[in-house]
C-alpha cells in the first residue's frame, strides 16, 4: 500500500495498491492468455474498457450533491432555499462520488498436452485493494475417450461457480491433469479508481538437463544419444569429443526427437566420417 506526497510533505488520504508479478520466475511456456491484449473478453462488472489504453476501469458511482436546492410551494409563498454549496459538479462540497466495486472474471483452459505444469498470474492492477481468486474444474467437458457428452441423471450441463465458492489464487496453482479453471479479479470500492492494466495467465514448465559420459560412437555415427529423462521438447544438444586417439574433430546434431533421443554425427579434420569415439553430452529442454 502506498501514499502519494507532494512538494510540501503533504500524503494522500487515500493509499492505493499496485502490484506487479505474482508468482516466480517464468521458465518454458506452454500457454499464455493476456487478457488485456485479448480487450477482456470475460464478464465484467461495473467496469468499463478504455477504448483508447484498452486498460480495464471501474466504473464511477454518482451520487446527489451534499446539499440540495429546495423548492418548497406553500401557496403564494413559494420558498426556494439556497443550497448550502454550488451545484456545479466541478467544485463539489463533498466528495460523494467514488469508485464500484468491479469484477472480472475469465477461463483459463489446460489442455492435456500442457500438463504437467504450473499456473502463475501476471497482473498491474490499480485499486485501495483487490484480490485474485480460482475456482477450477467449471467446463462440462473433460475431453477423455470413451467417456459419454451427457449423462441421465440430473446433473447439471454447465457448472460454473459462483463469486463467492472462488479461493485466494495461491501465486503459483500445479497443474497435474487437463482442467478448466475460472479466474476472478476483483476490484474494491473506493476513492481510488479500480484499474486494470494488464493481466496474463501463463502456463509454464521448468527445464530439464539430461547429461551423460563416456558415450561411444561407432565410426562416426550417426548415432542417437540416450535419453533418461522425458521431454516435451529438445531445444539444446551440446557434446564434448574426448581426446582417446580418435580423429573426430567436430560434430553436428541431425535431429532432436524427443521420443529416440537426439542424432548425432561425428567428422575427421577431412569432413568424412570419423572413427570410432566417445563423447560426453548434454541435452537440454523441457
Amino acid at each position: 500500500m502506498v501514499k502519494a506526497i507532494d512538494s510540501a510533505g503533504l500524503e494522500s488520504v487515500n493509499a492505493a495498491k499496485l502490484q506487479t508479478g505474482l508468482g516466480r520466475e517464468i521458465f518454458n511456456v506452454l500457454l499464455e492468455e493476456d487478457e488485456h491484449a485479448g480487450g477482456f473478453t470475460g464478464n465484467i462488472t461495473n467496469g468499463t474498457v478504455n477504448g483508447g489504453t484498452g486498460d480495464l476501469e471501474a466504473d464511477l458511482e454518482t451520487t446527489d450533491l451534499m446539499w440540495f436546492v429546495v423548492d418548497l410551494d406553500r401557496g403564494d409563498d413559494r420558498i426556494i432555499s439556497p443550497p448550502i454549496w454550488t451545484n456545479d459538479p466541478d467544485h463539489l462540497m463533498w466528495g460523494s462520488n467514488k469508485y464500484l466495486p468491479m469484477e472480472y472474471t475469465w477461463i483459463v483452459s489446460i489442455p492435456s498436452e500442457s500438463v504437467p505444469s504450473s499456473l502463475t498470474l501476471s497482473a498491474e492492477i490499480e485499486a485501495s485493494a483487490y484480490f485474485l481468486e480460482y475456482a477450477k474444474d467449471v467446463g462440462f467437458w473433460t475431453g477423455v475417450d470413451a467417456t459419454v457428452f451427457w449423462t441421465s441423471d440430473t446433473a447439471m450441463f454447465w457448472t460454473f461457480v459462483e463469486s463467492s465458492s472462488a479461493v485466494a489464487f495461491p501465486g503459483e496453482l500445479r497443474i497435474d491433469t487437463a482442467r478448466t479453471i475460472q479466474m476472478f479479479a476483483k476490484i474494491q470500492p473506493g476513492w481510488t479508481r479500480g484499474v486494470i492494466k494488464a493481466l496474463t495467465a501463463t502456463v509454464d514448465v521448468p527445464g530439464i538437463v539430461d547429461v551423460g559420459e563416456d558415450f561411444q560412437i561407432i565410426a562416426g555415427g550417426p548415432t542417437r544419444l540416450p535419453l533418461t529423462k522425458t521431454f516435451r521438447v529438445i531445444t539444446q544438444v551440446h557434446v564434448s569429443i574426448e581426446n582417446d586417439g580418435t580423429d573426430a574433430v567436430s560434430w553436428r546434431w541431425d535431429d532432436k526427437n524427443v521420443t529416440l533421443g537426439p542424432q548425432i554425427s561425428l567428422f575427421a579434420e577431412d569432413g568424412t566420417p570419423s572413427s570410432d569415439a566417445h563423447v560426453d553430452y548434454q541435452i537440454v529442454g523441457y
